[in-house]
């Protein structure tokens, strides 16, 4: 708007605030010509927007920013590692999938560990879902595509039921049957490590 016919100032509102619930507004006046207020309140709505983790994006469904993400994360990491991550990427996407990635809350996140515990998944499973999730979201942070991390401070089950007397071992006939079908893996080195290991003792460190 003009001001008293001589200087322009602008308006820019700027959401609800989490708190009040009333309108963020944001004025300034003292500009000498319409193109430079404008400029202005551009400058202040596009520093809010990043800032805030609100960044306009064309990819902000929690699929496209898995996609984003593993597209770079898999340059630097071995192939077990990746599949690791993938397998977990598997696991969430039919929940999450379609989701907006910036709606995605603490409360949320929580709710989905707390999910994985009821279905009995083991510790270590429900540990590389969480640490998937981190590095997805800590990408997305780095997009500007949330201002906060959900995974963060995180409540997990303390007592996993299913890894309770559990025989983590194979007979000898189901191992021979097992490196047997290993050497048709279609990852080469599969065969060599499991013999390696069934006949070592040695752990996969």
């Amino acid at each position: 708007k003009q001001r008293g016919g001589k200087t322009w100032s602008y308006s820019v509102s700027l959401g609800t605030d989490t708190f009040t619930k009333k309108q963020i507004q944001k004025t300034k006046s003292g500009f000498a010509t319409r193109s430079e207020a404008k400029k202005a309140a551009d400058e202040l709505e596009y520093k809010f927007k990043l800032e805030r983790g609100k960044l306009l994006s064309k990819r902000n469904k929690f699929s496209d920013v898995v996609e984003d993400w593993l597209s770079t994360y898999e340059q630097g990491v071995k192939e077990s590692t990746l599949n690791l991550r993938k397998k977990a990427v598997k696991k969430i996407l039919p929940l999450w999938g379609n989701q907006k990635i910036d709606a995605i809350t603490h409360i949320t996140y929580q709710a989905l560990i707390n999910k994985f515990g009821r279905e009995n998944l083991s510790k270590n499973y429900i540990d590389s879902l969480h640490q998937t999730l981190s590095l997805i979201f800590k990408h997305a942070k780095r997009q500007k595509l949330i201002y906060e991390l959900p995974c963060l401070d995180i409540t997990f089950k303390k007592n996993y039921s299913s890894e309770k007397n559990l025989e983590n071992f194979l007979e000898r006939e189901e191992l021979f049957d097992f490196l047997e079908r290993s050497k048709n893996s279609k990852y080469y080195n599969d065969y060599y490590i499991f013999y390696t290991l069934a006949f070592t003792g040695l752990r996969i460190g």
